[in-house]
């Protein structure tokens, strides 16, 4: 069965007030909360719990992380409330089966068809190991920059590659060009940070609502 609605992640948010902004009306099913060191959306864990207690029952809310052990990533989860996990990073599929049975994305950034092996190679494993990962995540490729880049990547790459798991596209992605990947790829979500901001972390309502409407107009025009 053809899925009927891309699912929806707002990323980097960083305070009460954006997340509400982007999951008022059920218009986001995911809100990102960013806790690479690295990262200028990171947030505290004394912030990300006042997001989670501030955000609508039944909005999925997830925690970035880069390269952090199983035990860290729990203990922030333990801290802050936040739902599930996201691995930005150069994460085993070891780690994977270690955060069972918390629900886990495992993000790759896009460099080229090498990608694809990298990403079968992983699964391979993860499914040897006997978790696999919930989605996978395809985002832009920037030296020293894990997401958040607003670059877009090459799309047409992964029309030949084809994987038995959820994909959920990222990079550069905003109001203007994602109609346009959904149409070509129909992946499971989509994921969205600095296409809607006004700066780094700060997001944009105007922005929010025509990134929403355009997804929805794709949904529609997919459907038909």
């Amino acid at each position: 069965m053809m899925q009927q609605r891309t699912r929806i992640k707002i990323c980097g948010i960083t305070s009460p007030e954006d997340a509400i902004m982007a999951v008022g009306g059920g218009r986001a099913d995911a809100i990102g909360l960013n806790f690479c060191r690295e990262s200028p959306r990171r947030v505290s864990l004394v912030t990300a719990r006042s997001i989670v207690s501030n955000t609508l029952p039944g909005v999925e809310i997830v925690g970035v992380f880069r390269n952090a052990d199983a035990g860290a990533i729990r203990d922030t989860l333990a801290r802050t409330g936040v739902h599930s996990v996201q691995l930005h990073g150069s994460e085993p599929p070891a780690l994977v089966a270690e955060l069972a049975p918390l629900r886990v994305v495992r993000a790759f950034s896009w460099k080229g068809p090498e990608t694809a092996a990298l990403i079968t190679t992983f699964l391979e494993e993860c499914d040897r190991l006997g978790q696999l990962p919930k989605a996978i995540l395809l985002d832009t490729h920037r030296k020293g920059i894990a997401g958040g880049t607003g670059m877009t990547w090459d799309w047409d790459q992964a029309l030949e590659t084809s994987f038995d798991i959820p994909m959920i596209l990222a990079g550069g992605l905003n109001p203007e060009n994602v109609g346009d990947a959904i149409r070509l790829l129909r992946p499971f979500g989509v994921d969205v940070a600095s296409g809607v901001e006004s700066a780094p972390g700060v997001k944009d309502y105007d922005q929010l609502a025509a990134f929403f409407r355009s997804v929805r107009e794709a949904d529609e025009l997919v459907r038909a």
